[in-house]
C-alpha cells in the first residue's frame, strides 16, 4: 500500500496493530464489495476475497464495480478496483462458494445474501477457531433501506450460542425479514463503512484491551434514521 493512502490516519492508536491483521471477505455483492474497499483502505496486512459469481449489469446499481468489469469474476474485479485506488498490497482471489469445510485463518466477514450460505461460513469459521484464537466474525445483512451487523470473537461462547439459536434461521423465514429487499447504493456504502468501524473497534478490544464500544447486534433503519443495539 502507498503510504499516502494511510497518512491521514497513521497516528490512530490502532494503526500499527492493523498492519498484522488478515481478513477474509466472503461474498462480494452490495455488502462485500464496499466492505472490501473500506477494509482495504485501513492498511491491514492482507485480505482474501471469496465469491463464485461474475459482475453483471444489474450489479452497477449498488455494488463497487466499474462498467468495464461486467462479465468478469467478482474476485478478480474487486482486486482491480482495490488496485485502482491503491489500497491493500496483498489480496487473495478465490472464485468459490465457501462451505463448512473451508479452512480459514484470520478474521471472517460474512457478506452474503442467503441464510444457508451464512450458516456454512459461520460453521467453517467456528471449526477453525478456539477460545484463544482471537479471531473475529462479522455478519452483515442488507436490504434497500435497512442493515444489520452481528459481531463476535472466538472466545465469546455465549454470543456464539445466541447467534446460532436466534440469528441463523431458515431462508424461508429470512424472506420475510431483512434479506428480501433490493439494494440501494447509499445503504450498501453505509454498511461497508460501518463494518469497517466495527472491525476496528472489535480488534481494539481483542488486541489492545480497549474500551471501544462494539454491540453484539446493531440495526440501522434508513427511513427513520434510527439505530438499534443489542449488547
Amino acid at each position: 500500500m502507498n503510504e499516502n493512502c494511510t497518512q491521514r490516519f497513521s497516528g490512530a492508536v490502532w494503526f500499527e496493530m492493523l498492519k498484522y491483521q488478515h481478513a477474509n471477505i466472503v461474498g462480494l455483492g452490495g455488502i462485500g464489495s464496499w466492505t472490501s474497499f473500506a477494509i482495504g483502505k485501513l492498511g491491514v496486512k492482507s485480505m482474501n476475497l471469496m465469491d463464485p459469481d461474475v459482475v453483471s449489469p444489474e450489479n452497477m446499481a449498488g455494488q463497487m464495480y466499474f462498467d468495464s468489469l461486467i462479465g468478469q469474476s467478482k474476485v478478480v474485479s474487486m482486486r482491480r478496483v482495490l488496485d485502482a485506488f491503491r489500497t491493500i498490497s496483498w489480496v487473495g482471489c478465490y472464485r468459490e462458494r465457501v462451505t463448512r469445510n473451508k479452512v480459514f485463518s484470520g478474521h471472517v466477514i460474512s457478506c452474503l445474501d442467503n441464510m444457508e450460505s451464512r450458516r456454512e461460513v459461520y460453521e467453517a469459521w467456528k471449526r477453525n477457531v478456539d477460545s484463544k484464537s482471537k479471531s473475529v466474525f462479522i455478519d452483515g445483512r442488507l436490504s434497500a433501506e435497512m442493515y444489520q451487523i452481528i459481531c463476535m470473537e472466538s472466545s465469546e461462547e455465549e454470543n456464539m450460542k445466541r447467534y446460532e439459536e436466534q440469528y441463523l434461521f431458515s431462508d424461508a423465514e429470512a424472506e420475510e425479514q431483512i434479506c428480501s429487499y433490493k439494494q440501494t447504493t447509499f445503504m450498501a456504502m453505509q454498511i461497508g463503512g460501518m463494518i469497517a468501524n466495527v472491525f476496528v473497534n472489535k480488534l481494539c478490544q481483542v488486541y489492545m484491551q480497549s474500551e471501544r464500544y462494539v454491540p453484539f447486534f446493531m440495526e440501522y433503519h434508513g427511513p427513520l434514521m434510527t439505530t438499534k443495539f443489542i449488547e
